[in-house]
């Protein structure tokens, strides 16, 4: 569709003044533009719509004069590959693609159109006047851009240019400095190696006003970039090329590389790190960054020119606004509850774990190349604005922690996870409690008694010592243990003699085994409960009820530590009491001994140690004898009932501490394996047997 202008387009882009500048900014077609450009400049020009539907980007601080929006026009039809031509036969402008232009632009003698309204593709004629016109042909062909063309016509001198109208100029004026009189100018082509065609233009540039003035005389030639290339152009006598030469190559030298430090103040630093490497591709030069978590920086080693773009890329991401800058990410949490990850974490961040950096430093060395010397540069320098709180959420259901907040808070959180969720090892403990007891005793008693009569009178004369009981007159003796030896003459004497040794040696065993993750507390308890009565009493009725009951046996409280080296802090609480007897009153408790160990200790990993050895030892020696008599050595004991007894407990609990550290939890199969063996369990793990195959 072949479409034609109107000036109530114009209208948008058009202060309130007739004759000011045409501002733009933003997005736009390449249709509208051009409809705005012919508008403006009261231009006839016909298109295809649909061809000119491509977009392109404007940031112009400044408005345009209508030379330079006829200007900007054609430059961004030519990039994207169409051009403006005035046809042969026609007063209009057309725009056609940049390869159909050389068929269809109309050839004229003089660039006599107005600068303002000139097609962007434009074919014009020289004549060689000074040197040989194919020479000179091959002298401006350098100049010509790849949708150009440049043709000798006849013999007559005459050569027709083709090209994009800032290249025709370029080349039409080069041509004007070639043809004339004298030594002709040399063309070359300059391909730089290091620095690119702009930067090489202007170092040159300098050189050649500094040699000026030390030389006293002017260099002849002059060094032009070409328009959208990557080339430079070099017309010079030949007697100057060898100096321009050896300018280039002075100039044209790699820059020297400096280290510098960056610390993005909001976004994290693997982030700004992968940026930074699709920045500076292999086309732009290899660049070598370290990302230093220790500080929360990067190090970069490049050239200055590359340091100028990463701190454009710097402030530009540090001017991002804070709503921009948020973001969520979930981790997911597999070691440890989620509940006290997230209280840990925000214990963390209230405390200021978790900061923005004050400011931002660029580092730059002081020495050479190879010289690892820093010193703080004032480029790149920023002061850390407010920055927005991290939100942490704990999710049970996927055992999960949300976070919400800044990409470089999220990392550091991230790397706090990191720390903080890690499967902590297990600690097998085995617990061995050993109760030894001896007691030995010995009862050794003699009773006589000597009755008579004389006439009415009765003497009795007894050594009693409750061995024996009188029943009727006549004394008995009941069965007792022990050795017991009776005469009984009823009515006249009487002899008892009881001997009872008693030896007990016993021995107690107890060997739990408990299995508790590292810093957590593991309880092992073995409880006898024995019961006793309680009495009420009143003024009608005495009730009788349960009273309680009293508790005895084995509680031991471990919390084990894995400290350097797989030694381990263990902290003990172990009680051992017992029934001593039976109560004295149904109404009270019985009797109970109590042995206890509790403390810190740092231990072997995989060894036993042995802990208490108490030591209670019991002796008594009861005698009950006739005054006097008894005190008689060897006879005395038959005026006598002794009684001797010696009791010797002890306590010791074996402790063994083995950690187990296996990422499969070999060593704790291990275990089991050989408890079930022992208990003939099957494990329900099938067995696997060797097979013969034939």
């Amino acid at each position: 569709m072949v479409a034609f202008i109107t000036t109530s387009l114009l209208a948008p882009f058009r202060s309130s003044a007739q004759n000011a500048d045409t501002r733009l900014a933003g997005r736009i077609e390449l249709v509208r533009l051009v409809d705005v450009s012919a508008s403006r400049l009261r231009i006839d020009i016909q298109y295809e719509e649909s061809q000119l539907r491509q977009q392109v980007t404007l940031r112009l601080t400044e408005g345009l004069t209508d030379e330079e929006l006829w200007a900007l026009t054609n430059r961004l039809l030519a990039a994207n590959g169409f051009t403006t031509v005035e046809v042969a036969g026609t007063d209009l402008l057309s725009v056609v693609r940049v390869g159909d232009a050389p068929g269809l632009a109309r050839i004229g003698g003089e660039l006599a159109i107005e600068s303002s309204r000139r097609p962007g593709f434009e074919a014009t004629v020289l004549r060689a006047a000074n040197i040989p016109a194919q020479e000179l042909l091959e002298a401006l062909r350098p100049a010509i851009s790849k949708n150009g063309q440049i043709t000798l016509l006849g013999r007559g001198g005459l050569i027709l240019i083709q090209d994009l109208a800032p290249r025709l100029d370029q080349t039409v004026e080069l041509a004007a400095r070639i043809d004339v009189p004298g030594e002709a100018a040399l063309v070359e082509r300059v391909e730089p190696s290091h620095l690119s065609a702009t930067r090489l233009a202007s170092g040159v540039a300098q050189a050649v006003t500094a040699r000026d003035l030390v030389a006293g005389r002017p260099l002849t030639g002059k060094l032009l970039p070409m328009e959208g290339s990557t080339t430079l152009l070099l017309v010079a006598p030949r007697a100057e090329l060898d100096s321009w030469r050896s300018l280039l190559q002075a100039v044209d030298r790699p820059e020297p590389v400096e280290r510098r430090e960056y610390r993005p103040l909001h976004f994290g630093l693997d982030e700004v790190a992968s940026l930074l490497q699709q920045l500076f591709g292999e086309q732009e030069g290899a660049i070598d960054i370290v990302t230093d978590s220790l500080t929360d920086s990067l190090l970069v080693r490049a050239t200055p020119t590359q340091h100028e773009r990463i701190i454009e890329l710097m402030d530009r991401l540090d001017a991002v606004d804070a709503p921009s800058r948020q973001s969520m990410r979930t981790y997911a949490v597999r070691n440890r509850p989620v509940d006290e990850v997230a209280s840990l974490l925000e214990n963390l961040l209230s405390s200021g774990a978790v900061s923005t950096p004050a400011s931002q430093d660029s580092v730059v060395p002081t020495g050479t190349a190879g010289e690892p010397e820093l010193q703080a540069a004032p480029t790149g320098v920023r002061e850390a604005g407010p920055t927005p709180g991290l939100v942490i959420t704990a999710d049970e259901g996927t055992s999960s922690i949300i976070a919400s907040g800044e990409p470089r808070l999220l990392d550091e959180l991230e790397r706090m996870l990191q720390t903080i969720d890690k499967r902590q090892p297990q600690v097998m403990l085995e617990v061995t409690i050993v109760a030894l007891s001896q007691s030995e005793s010995l009862d050794f008693g003699v009773e006589l008694e000597k009755i008579e009569m004389s006439g009415n009178t009765l003497f009795r004369l007894a050594s009693l010592f409750g061995l024996s009981s009188a029943s009727e007159g006549t004394r008995t003796v009941s069965d007792a243990s022990g050795l017991t030896g009776v005469i009984l003459n009823p009515g006249d004497f009487s002899v008892v003699v009881r001997a009872l040794e008693t030896v007990n040696d016993g021995r107690s065993i107890s060997s739990p085994r408990v299995l508790v993750n590292n810093n957590e507390q593991a309880t092992l308890d073995a409880i006898t409960e024995e019961p006793f009565l309680s009495v009420n009493a009143s003024d009608t009725v005495a009730t009788t009820s349960f009273g309680g009951a009293a508790q005895a046996g084995t509680q031991v409280t471990l919390r084990p530590q894995i400290a350097e080296g797989d030694h381990l802090i263990l902290e003990y609480d172990i009680s051992l009491s017992s029934f001593v007897g039976d109560s004295s009153d149904p109404a009270l408790p019985p009797p109970r001994q109590d042995s206890s160990l509790s403390s810190i200790a740092t231990i072997p990993d995989g060894y036993a140690i042995v802990l208490g050895g108490l030591d209670l030892s019991q002796e008594g020696d009861a005698e009950t004898r006739i005054p006097l008599l008894g005190r008689i050595p060897i006879l005395g004991n038959l005026f006598k009932n002794q009684s001797r007894s010696q009791s010797n407990t002890k306590f010791y609990v074996l402790i063994r501490a083995s950690v187990m550290r296996g990422e499969k939890f070999e060593a704790l199969k291990y275990l089991s394996r050989q408890t079930t063996e022992q208990l003939g369990v099957d494990d329900g793990w099938p067995v696997v047997e060797p097979r013969l195959i034939q």
